[in-house]
């Protein structure tokens, strides 16, 4: 019996690599905003942890999605945010991702960056875990 194959991909990967891995934390300090910070990629191996966990705290007044140390986020990450962004406005809460330039760039292709608030950085505060920059970005 012949060994099952898997699709060729540059570079080669390990058999341990085949799923992408995303490690997520949640904070929230006095009246700031509940801050989830992602880092590692986000594609559809593991978009319903993505998931899970935005869905878990979406129903916060003020909540930042922190995005900095994700190297890769799919379309289907992409259209998550852009629905959890409008589903927020619509209830009047707060909604902020926290992009790198790569996230920037798969938002902006997308076209789905049309109503979600950017802001490049968090600023470390030192009576709480983080508040946000000056520099929002809006649609």
């Amino acid at each position: 019996m012949a060994e099952p194959t898997r699709p060729a991909t540059f570079p080669p990967l390990d058999d341990d690599q085949l799923i992408a891995t995303v490690h997520v934390t949640a904070r929230r300090h006095r009246d700031d905003p509940v801050v989830v910070s992602f880092n590692g990629e986000i594609d559809l191996s593991n978009i319903e942890l993505f998931e899970i966990e935005l869905r878990r705290l979406e129903e916060e007044p003020w909540l930042v999605i922190d995005l900095s140390a994700v190297r890769f986020c799919a379309v289907v990450g992409v259209r998550l945010l852009h629905t959890m962004a409008v589903r927020s406005s619509v209830d009047g809460r707060r909604f902020e991702v926290v992009v790198n330039p790569a996230i920037a760039r798969v938002l902006k292709v997308t076209g789905l960056a049309d109503g979600i608030t950017r802001r490049t950085a968090l600023r470390r505060s030192p009576a709480g875990p983080q508040s946000l920059t000056d520099d929002e970005r809006k649609p």
